[in-house]
């Protein structure tokens, strides 16, 4: 009996994590995605990197740092970084917020201000927490809440596609 529960229990933790992890190669395919539907302002590519920091510890940043490997954001390197706040962050081009770290969105929205940052977050309520982009599941199905009048506001252009493509708020 002990040695079935065990195995239950191992068998458990194993499938969270594959699914954790197909949770976030999903988000990092989306989050690709999204920059080749947002146009960022030329000053914000001075660096010649397009930057995506993710706040805290989540398996995006290994999906997120596979995939700048292979791909480009038009003619610039993807740079994948891992910050512990806002303030670590800098001014990437996108912050991402797993939902862990929720309780910062508010605290990274005021950092940003009127910069050319998108936020995107993995959480309930993200877009009213201060995110432009949030993920959910609606249906069973991957699915993203988009406020394009608060990237707007920071000089970011959305594509009406990608508009079309989420879930207006």
């Amino acid at each position: 009996m002990k040695k079935t529960l065990t195995i239950l229990i191992v068998f458990f933790i194993a499938l969270t994590s594959v699914q954790a992890q197909n949770t976030a190669k999903l988000q990092s395919i989306f989050i690709y995605n999204f920059i080749k539907l947002i146009e960022w302002p030329a000053s914000a590519n001075a660096s010649g990197t397009f930057d995506i920091a993710v706040i805290g510890n989540d398996p995006i940043i290994a999906e997120l740092t596979n995939l700048a490997k292979a791909k480009k954001a038009g003619s610039l390197t993807i740079k994948v970084t891992k910050a512990s706040s806002a303030s670590d962050a800098g001014t990437p081009h996108i912050i991402y917020v797993p939902k862990s770290q929720s309780g910062q969105i508010g605290n990274i929205k005021a950092s940003v201000g009127s910069k050319p940052v998108l936020i995107i977050s993995d959480t309930d309520g993200g877009t009213t927490k201060g995110a432009d982009i949030n993920f959910v599941i609606v249906d069973n199905k991957p699915k993203f809440e988009i406020t394009p009048a608060s990237a707007q506001s920071k000089s970011l252009k959305i594509s009406s596609n990608l508009v079309n493509l989420g879930i207006s708020k």
